[in-house]
C-alpha cells in the first residue's frame, strides 16, 4: 500500500520539536545547507541562484499547471544557452533536482533544444545513472 503525500515527501527533523520539511526541493536545500554549512558565507551568489533555479522547479514545473510548466521550460532554455549546467560550471543540486522534477512530470518528450542537450548530459552522467 502506498500513502500520498500532498506536498510530496516529508522529512522529520527532529520528532521532539515537530520540525517537519515538505517537498522535494525544500529537502535538497536543508541537507545542502547541512552537508556544506560554509557554502552560503563563501558563495552567496551561487546558493541565491541555486535557490532561485530550486524555487522555479518547485513553484512552476512540479507545482505548476502546463502553462507555468511551459513558462519554466523556456526559462531553463534561456539558461542554458548560456552554461551547460544550471548553477555553475559543474552539476549542482539544482541540476539533480530539476533532471528529477523533468522525470516526475514526464516532461523529457517535449524539451527544447538547450534544455534536452542538458537532460541528456543528466542522463549520461554518472551522479544521476544511480537515481
Amino acid at each position: 500500500m502506498s500513502f500520498l503525500v500532498p506536498n510530496g515527501p516529508e522529512l522529520m527533523v527532529n520528532p521532539a520539536k515537530q520540525s517537519l520539511i515538505q517537498g522535494e526541493v525544500n529537502i535538497v536545500r536543508y541537507l545542502r545547507r547541512l552537508l556544506d554549512p560554509a557554502a552560503e558565507a563563501e558563495d552567496p551568489i551561487t546558493m541565491a541562484t541555486c535557490d532561485e533555479v530550486l524555487d522555479l522547479v518547485q513553484l512552476r514545473v512540479l507545482d505548476g499547471n502546463h502553462k507555468e510548466r511551459d513558462a519554466a521550460l523556456r526559462t531553463l532554455n534561456s539558461r542554458l544557452g548560456r552554461n551547460p549546467w544550471l548553477v555553475g560550471d559543474s552539476p549542482s543540486t539544482a541540476d539533480i533536482t530539476t533532471w528529477s522534477a523533468i522525470k516526475q512530470c514526464k516532461l523529457s518528450a517535449d524539451l527544447s533544444a538547450n534544455v534536452k542537450k542538458w537532460f541528456l548530459s543528466c542522463e549520461n552522467n554518472p551522479l544521476f545513472q544511480t537515481a
